[in-house]
């Protein structure tokens, strides 16, 4: 679950249901609308991909739980947490918008997950590339 009650969309998230594996998300700002400009093709095909990047991204395998940092693309006027979900086999990670601010611009961050993982399952990890806001999900559209 992933939103906040709310259908006024002027007033402030009160409460975000996140899943009950997710033991906690943290995100850092990594780069702006200009830099995201300047992105060579390969490096945003990365940053659009579902599927996690050697280079920029980490799955780690601890005893009870996934530690995992990647780089999302979002909307660049708000902040983000991470959230998870289950889709059989793969975790997909998503970003949620925790204010009710959007934009066009795109600003990249860097999401990072600790799931729970009792079982010491090794999963199959996916960035879900749509963009959770509080009452509405925008998709980002692969480059051509």
């Amino acid at each position: 679950m992933f939103f906040a009650c709310s259908c006024n969309q002027k007033s402030k998230v009160k409460h975000i249901l996140k899943n009950k594996d997710l033991l906690s998300s943290q995100s850092k700002f990594i780069y702006d609308a200009d830099e995201v400009e300047r992105l060579d093709t390969t490096a945003y095909k990365a940053l659009i991909s579902k599927d996690l990047n050697q280079r920029t991204d980490t799955i780690k395998y601890l005893k009870g739980k996934i530690y995992v940092s990647c780089l999302k693309i979002t909307d660049g006027c708000t902040k983000y947490i991470g959230d998870i979900r289950f889709d059989k086999d793969p975790i997909k990670l998503i970003a949620l918008n925790t204010s009710d601010t959007v934009c066009s611009e795109s600003n990249v961050w860097r999401i990072i997950y600790e799931i729970a993982n009792k079982d010491n399952k090794n999963y199959v990890i996916k960035k879900d590339q749509s963009l959770c806001f509080i009452n509405i999900r925008f998709k980002l559209s692969s480059p051509s």
